[in-house]
């Protein structure tokens, strides 16, 4: 039962017997029904031709002024009978009932005609229309009964059910061949998805291409999204590991060629520079590898994040007077993992406490148009009323290593980390000038819509 086909087949398979046998049993019910309904139109019919042609003698006894018109009636045993009984009195009988007679209850009335069962000749199931009779010019009550055999009726049903049984056997199977059918149709699309994606697996193709049914092709153009993220990241990792290697072999070779020359005194200062700018490095990708990059659950609160940033800001920057303004939607969230969405924003809050004025304000807007990831987007704003920077080093603020500020302590890699985070989430960050008079950041960033 792993498989799709074999679910689908199962379940269709009792749907359809339970339907087949179903519209059976109601197509045999109806047919046998119509039967009974036949046989006892025929029983009024013969009942009111017999009473029609009924008359009392001359000596009081009973008889027919004229034959009963079906033949059978006085063929021994033949199924069909008639009798007229009445209290005390011998039955007036067909002849088809030979020297047997119908047992009748003729205690209760039988004013209005009454179907029933009687047991005939040679335990012959028949079936009966009874009627209490006063023939005019006479007060005596007289029991008319007609009577016909129900095996008729039943060889009838049998030889119809062994017809139908086969017919609704023929439609289920053609049924079941036409879903098997369809079956195997409909699910072709995922065996060439899946013929497809060990071709990307193997190498053979860079991802899923083809044309495929409306209900597969969301699930494709995800799992290529997902393969393209797949590569982002690996290529994010191979680069890292380039970068690292590159920035960490200038200073090995200087600790090496340090470590070699003994005829020099070791120069302390040259080894704590090298060791600093090698932990700045290690330091620089072990942040950029945790960054994760991809939707977190239901959504991270954007203003949560703040609130415990804002108080964060307070307890790191306790010597310098400045007050964090937010306004910012509390139902709005960040289509991403929490910590991401916390390394960014710190490093902004961060900068902005070091080198901004006494005011630092935050807000977000909406963004109309969706990202190239197919993601509805928002804009974070953190700008302060500080000196800000030159204009034309705005495209410079977020280069790996840059620092527009040499007095105060740090490696410049926190902005650069900063567009790392965004840019994965397929957003995008640049900086202007503050209508407050100091620096204006801008962060893209995806949002739970």
């Amino acid at each position: 039962m792993n498989s799709i086909a074999s679910r689908l087949l199962l379940s269709s398979s009792i749907v359809i017997l339970l339907s087949l046998s179903l519209a059976g049993w109601v197509i045999s019910w109806t047919f046998e029904e119509s039967l009974r309904s036949d046989m006892d139109l025929r029983l009024r019919v013969m009942l009111d031709t017999m009473i029609g042609v009924s008359e009392l003698g001359e000596a009081g006894e009973l008889r027919f002024n004229r034959p009963v018109l079906d033949q059978r009636f006085d063929e021994p045993f033949s199924g069909f009978y008639w009798q007229i009984s009445e209290v005390d009195t011998d039955p007036f009988r067909s002849r088809s009932l030979w020297d047997q007679a119908l047992e009748l209850d003729l205690s209760k009335q039988a004013l209005r005609g009454r179907f029933s069962g009687l047991l005939g000749p040679e335990e012959q199931q028949l079936r009966s229309l009874q009627q209490d009779i006063i023939l005019p010019e006479s007060d005596r009550i007289f029991r008319y009964v007609v009577a016909l055999d129900t095996a008729s009726i039943l060889e009838s049903k049998d030889r119809f059910d062994r017809v139908l049984n086969w017919a609704l056997l023929m439609i289920g199977l053609a049924i079941l061949m036409v879903i098997f059918v369809q079956i195997f149709f409909g699910l072709r699309p995922l065996h060439q998805l899946g013929h497809k994606l060990r071709d990307v697996r193997s190498g053979r193709r860079p991802n899923i291409e083809g044309q495929f049914p409306a209900e597969i092709d969301p699930m494709v153009q995800e799992i290529n999204e997902l393969i393209s993220y797949n590569k982002t990241v690996l290529e994010r990792a191979r680069t890292h590991v380039g970068n690292l290697a590159h920035a960490l072999k200038t200073p090995l070779t200087v600790l090496k060629n340090e470590a070699g020359n003994s005829d020099k005194p070791v120069n302390t200062h040259l080894l704590s520079e090298q060791v600093n700018m090698m932990q700045n490095h290690v330091s620089h990708h072990l942040r950029r590898a945790r960054v994760a990059g991809r939707m977190s659950g239901g959504g991270i609160s954007v203003s949560s994040v703040l609130t415990k940033l804002k108080k964060a800001m307070k307890t790191v920057f306790h010597e310098k007077e400045f007050t964090i303004t937010v306004d910012i939607d509390p139902s709005l969230l960040f289509a991403g993992e929490q910590e991401d969405l916390t390394e960014i924003v710190g490093v902004l809050l961060e900068n902005a406490c070091k080198y901004g004025g006494e005011e630092i304000y935050i807000s977000t807007r909406s963004l109309d148009t969706p990202s190239e990831m197919d993601r509805e987007m928002f804009q974070l704003i953190v700008e302060d009323n500080g000196a800000g920077i030159p204009e034309d080093a705005f495209e410079e603020l977020f280069k790996r290593g840059q620092r527009l500020d040499t007095q105060t302590k740090g490696s410049g890699l926190g902005l650069s980390i900063v567009q790392d985070v965004v840019e994965l989430y397929g957003g995008h960050s640049h900086a202007s000038k503050s209508e407050y008079g100091g620096l204006k950041i801008y962060l893209t960033l995806p949002k739970v819509s």
